[in-house]
């Protein structure tokens, strides 16, 4: 392919990133989506515009708190601070593209990647990342918000009640032995009341083995709990 069809192809597909996340943008500015952005980002010390930035890198940390909010949701959201992969690479996407610039008679690597930030710095640097809990290990600041029950949509008006917020923090400036505190308290004060509150997630037809089983499962969640606090 000739030097000036790849520097159209490479055009086109940054237009196409850039339109991606102005999309996302726009997806983002829902009142309810904006109310949980701004906890997570008070936590964290970061603006609003900060914040902004960081969740519309990937469509992934947009529809993540899209499905946090709707009825029959994901009942529970992580955001991380942390060091990670500069945005649309490692995990997230590993495509580019690349353009030289030349900016004060020197030439810089500018490069755009699939999330449409523009970015200098192509090694991993510290950012935030939306997660269901899974996608990631937490090495820094990590504040979660957990549904109380998933039945209703979650709005401005009953977030308050429908939800709990709680912090783990595992980064050096972090007192020894405070993040498997957290996780005890997490465990007792979230976790284990919301499983007893909620049957539906046990999807056993039989009532009896379905009540044998949920038992043994919460009893060994307690022992795991009590464990971490010996």
């Amino acid at each position: 392919m000739a030097v000036h069809q790849q520097a159209d192809l490479a055009r086109q597909r940054l237009l196409r990133f850039k339109l991606e996340r102005d999309e996302r943008k726009e997806k983002m500015q829902v009142p309810i989506y904006q109310r949980i952005i701004s906890i997570a980002a008070k936590h964290f010390a970061l603006n609003a515009k900060e914040m902004d930035e960081f969740i519309i890198d990937s469509d992934e940390f947009t529809t993540l708190i899209i499905n946090f909010c709707e009825k029959n949701g994901r009942k529970s959201l992580f955001f991380l601070f942390q060091e990670a992969d500069a945005p649309g690479q490692g995990k997230i996407t590993r495509k580019s593209c690349i353009f030289l610039s030349v900016i004060s008679l020197s030439i810089i690597i500018v490069r755009y990647t699939e999330s449409g930030r523009q970015i200098t710095n192509t090694k991993r640097l510290k950012r935030v990342l939306v997660s269901d809990g899974e996608q990631y290990s937490i090495i820094g600041q990590c504040i979660y918000i957990w549904r109380v029950r998933n039945d209703k949509a979650i709005t401005v008006e009953n977030i308050s009640d429908e939800t709990l917020v709680g912090v783990l923090d595992s980064s050096e400036n972090e007192r020894a032995g405070s993040v498997l505190k957290k996780l005890s308290t997490f465990l007792e004060k979230v976790l284990i009341g919301s499983l007893r509150a909620d049957s539906s997630w046990n999807p056993i037809p039989n009532v009896e083995t379905a009540n044998e089983v949920r038992h043994k499962f919460l009893t060994s969640i307690e022992q795991y709990q009590e464990f971490l606090n010996g």
